[in-house]
């Protein structure tokens, strides 16, 4: 007499005897061979993701010396004797190799040819700024691109192929994030890059929006239409950016300048960047993203 419970354990998983057992074994298989095959896709995974790390950190590290910079330390950059800043040091503070700062010295001269040929006011921003005011060298020894701004007036001139041609002429290459235009961006696409032909340095541009109600100049950090997004620290006096202080002849290079350097990084790094140098991780790394991460990244200008 068959239970009730039996009974209809049996009409799901199969008749008693020999049926069964095979029914029963088959299941485990399956459940094992299921098993082997997540334990190898996760495996493959874990692989990918070490050759991921291993290949951001020899990327990360290619362009930087074994020299340490550290306070009050002289040292060499292009046949040319510096003195680091003689303040608190943060962070990992390699001295970037000549190459490299040679390379970034050369777009900066390169983009101010074409702004030039294009009748476009620019200048330096960011950590460029920094080492043009504390350190008395551009770029800062150990910061591996340049930042400099411009009227956001230029944008749909700098998202376009003439831009693009002009820049051409001086063996520049233009970068745009995939998918932003000067109609749509987001953080990332709010900035136009260049790169020298076959060299890895990076020069971004970044857009600054006059704002003459307020009295003031904000760094934009996107638009979409109708719409800019502000920066929410990095918005700065009218007087502390014009009138920008231009042909500044400066280690060697002629660039642009705000009008008032000191009061620009004491709004947008506070009053510390005068007195400490921080310098960030190395696997925050400007080179990385444009070597290892391609196909975020066009050079054809957005239609």
């Amino acid at each position: 007499m068959i239970k009730k419970k039996e009974k209809d354990f049996f009409l799901v998983f199969g008749t008693r005897g020999e049926k069964t057992t095979n029914f029963f074994c088959w299941k485990l298989y399956k459940k094992k061979e299921m098993t082997d095959w997540y334990l190898i896709i996760i495996w493959i995974l874990i692989v990918i993701l070490i050759v991921v790390f291993v290949a951001w950190y020899i990327t990360s590290m290619s362009h930087y010396s074994s020299t340490l910079l550290t306070p009050g330390q002289s040292y060499m950059v292009c046949e040319r004797k510096y003195t680091f800043p003689n303040v608190d040091s943060t962070g990992p503070s390699y001295l970037l190799k000549d190459k490299f700062i040679h390379d970034i010295r050369t777009l900066i001269g390169k983009i101010g040819n074409v702004f030039s040929a294009m009748n476009i006011e620019w200048w330096i921003t960011g950590g460029t700024l920094i080492g043009y005011n504390n350190f008395g060298i551009i770029p800062i020894p150990f910061d591996d691109d340049a930042d400099i701004g411009v009227d956001d007036s230029n944008r749909t001139i700098l998202f376009g192929p003439d831009f693009v041609a002009q820049a051409a002429k001086q063996d520049l290459k233009v970068i745009y994030f995939r998918g932003s235009s000067s109609k749509k961006a987001n953080r990332i696409g709010a900035c136009v890059r260049c790169q020298l032909l076959n060299a890895s340095a990076t020069l971004d541009i970044f857009f600054w929006k006059k704002i003459p109600m307020q009295k003031k100049v904000v760094k934009l950090d996107g638009w979409e239409i109708g719409k800019d997004i502000w920066n929410e620290k990095e918005q700065f006096e009218w007087d502390d950016v014009y009138p920008i202080q231009n042909a500044v002849k400066f280690d060697g290079l002629i660039i642009g300048v705000p009008n008032n350097p000191h009061n620009l990084l004491e709004k947008q790094y506070g009053n510390q960047v005068f007195s400490k140098c921080m310098a960030r991780s190395l696997f925050v790394s400007h080179l990385g993203a444009f070597t290892l991460l391609p196909f975020m990244w066009t050079t054809t200008p957005p239609s």
